[in-house]
This record gives structure tokens, sequence and C-alpha cells, in this order.
């Protein structure tokens, strides 16, 4: 029974950062080129308070659930399951976002040499769903230390510190951001932590929130445009150490104030069985799917419609409405179809 209860408010945790997601890409993509060009939106309050958090969070969670496999399979089943749910989907829409890229952003040809068009799809694969690709390289990474090191806490922070001097290929920037918030969740059950978290008071779990939010608040007082980890990446090579290090720590941090406040507040509301807690847990299980389908719609639909539009808060909740119904109805759609659900979901139930 508290197995449920908790899948329950994982659930309910993954729904609402999923609806994070879709809130802060409305922002992005629904006002307009000018808008999204001049990149006005790192500036925009709300999106601002989402970003400092919402995929840190969404990490953290993946974290969290992988540590309840890691103890009881092996290091072969595991990586199995990864490609599976990871991978596989990766590689299926890796081939419709090629296809979009060319026909509707590009308006190019394909081409014919079958070499160059197998290797332009492995770049569009390799470039595209970033976060799966953070997830899957952190589970590799955190399932050899698991299996193959008795400390694994040094190790952990050892890579974390290695981490600084490997260079910002692609998209390695957003990978390396997203290690220690995968990372943390296992050490954090391995060390029997969970437990003891379950059985603290509520008082105790109180005052966690109000310290955490307390960070939160001062960390967005302080935020700028070089926090974000599009703008100053991550990497140590060849920038202003001092800086640079200043901007990955500050980022890092915010992310874990945020985390630890929306858990400790989770924690403290408990399971929630009336209508917003069973829509945020159904939300939270179609979370692969809208993350995926969201962010098609806002690159292939909601930029080029909303193109010449001006900055609107009312156009903005309209565009997140309707792309979060569209996705979930998308989602739902491909899930009644076991094969496809296997092919573009990983079979994820």
């Amino acid at each position: 029974m508290a197995k449920k209860a908790r899948s329950e408010g994982i659930d309910q945790l993954r729904g609402f950062a999923i609806l994070l997601v879709i809130v802060g890409h409305s922002i992005q993509y629904s006002n307009g080129r000018s808008y999204f060009r001049t990149e006005a939106f790192f500036e925009n309050p709300l999106y601002r308070l989402i970003y400092g958090f919402h995929m840190p969070l969404f990490m953290a969670i993946s974290g969290y659930l992988f540590s309840g496999a890691i103890a009881s399979r092996g290091l072969w089943s595991l990586f199995q399951a990864r490609l599976r749910s990871l991978i596989v989907p990766i590689l299926a829409w890796g081939l419709a976002i090629y296809i979009l890229e060319k026909k509707l952003v590009n308006h190019a040809q394909f081409p014919m040499n079958p070499v160059r068009l197998l290797m332009g799809y492995v770049a569009v694969c390799v470039h595209s769903l970033w976060f799966l690709w953070a997830v899957f390289y952190c589970t590799l990474a955190a399932a050899l230390i698991h299996k193959l090191q008795r400390y694994r806490w040094p190790t952990y922070l050892g890579i974390g510190v290695l981490l600084f001097l490997v260079p910002d290929e692609g998209n390695a920037y957003m990978y390396k951001f997203m290690y220690p918030y995968f990372v943390l969740p296992i050490a954090w059950r391995d060390a029997g932590l969970d437990a003891k978290w379950g059985q603290a008071s509520r008082r105790w779990k109180v005052t966690i929130l109000s310290i955490a939010l307390a960070g939160y608040a001062v960390a967005m007082h302080l935020w700028h445009k070089d926090f974000y980890i599009y703008t100053s990446h991550f990497t140590l090579l060849g920038r202003n150490v001092p800086i640079q290090l200043k901007n990955d720590l500050a980022r890092w941090l915010t992310g874990v104030f945020g985390v630890v406040a929306v858990v400790a507040a989770g924690a403290l509301i408990g399971e929630r069985s009336d209508r917003i807690g069973s829509w945020l847990a159904g939300l939270g299980r179609q979370s692969l799917g809208l993350y995926i389908v969201s962010g098609l719609l806002f690159s292939y639909g909601v930029s080029l419609v909303l193109s010449n539009a001006r900055f609107s808060w009312i156009m903005t909740s309209a565009v997140m409405l309707v792309v979060t119904l569209m996705s979930l109805g998308a989602t739902l759609l491909i899930r009644r179809f076991p094969g496809l659900g296997l092919l573009l979901l990983g079979g994820r139930a």
C-alpha cells in the first residue's frame, strides 16, 4: 500500500514538472519571432522562476526512480531497459524531427547519397531530445559506479569535479548540468536517508521547506541571464574560471533549493486524492509523451503560426492549454497501440 502511495506522489511531482515545462515553452514560443530571437523570454519573471529548477526536478525524480532498480538488477538488464525506454524513442522521433527540419524549416531536399542521408539523421538524433540523452548517460554512470565501486560517494563527487574539465561539445553542457540531480537521490537512498526523511516530523519538514524557499528567493533575486545553462554553458576550459565557476555553482545551488522546496512541499501536502492531485498524477504518468509531443508542437507549430505575435499573457495561457490537451491526446492515442507505444514511448505503462 505504501508503495502505491509513493508512486502516486511521484506521479504528481512529475505532473507538476511537465506542466512547468509546457508553461515555460509557452512563454518562449507563443509571443512571436522577435521575442524569441532577441531572447527576451530570459528576462520574463515567470520563465526565470520556472527555469531555475524545473529540469533539475525532472532529473531528480528520474534518479530517485532509478535508485529502486539499481540495487536489484544487473548492469546488462539495466542497460537493455534504458535502450528500450530511451534510445528507441529517440531514434523513432528523430526520424520525424529530421523530416520536419528538412521540409518544414529548411525547405530542403533529402540527400540522394545514402551515407549523407544516414549521417544527417544520426546527427538529428544525437542533438534532439536532450533530456532523454541526459537520463541515459547519467544512468550509465550511476549504474557503473553502483555496481563496480565500493566508495560510491567519493566517486560521484570525483566525477562531478571532472565534469568541469570536459568540453561542452554538442549538448554535453546540459548533460553535465543534470548529473548531480540524478545521482544525489541515488546516494540519498543508498545512505538510508530516504527512510529517515519519511519518519521526520512535520515541524522538521516545514523548517526544510522554509530554508529552501528562502534560498530560492535569494537565488532569484541574484539571478541574471548568465546563470542559464543555455547562455553560459558549463566547462571551465578556455573560460574566465572564476566567473564560469560562479555561474555553474550558482545554477546548481538554485536548482537544489528549488527541488528541495518542491519535494518538501509535496511531503507536507501528502498524496492528494482530489481532482487536482488526480489530474497532476495523470499528467505525470504521461510525462514522456507530453515532453516529446509538446516540444514538436512548439518548435514546428506554435512558433510558425504565431511568428508575428506580440507578447500577451492571454495568448501564452491559451497556447499552454491547447498544447497540453493536444499532447495529452496524442500520447494517449499512441498508447492504445502497443507496438507504437513501444516504438515511440519505450513501452512505458
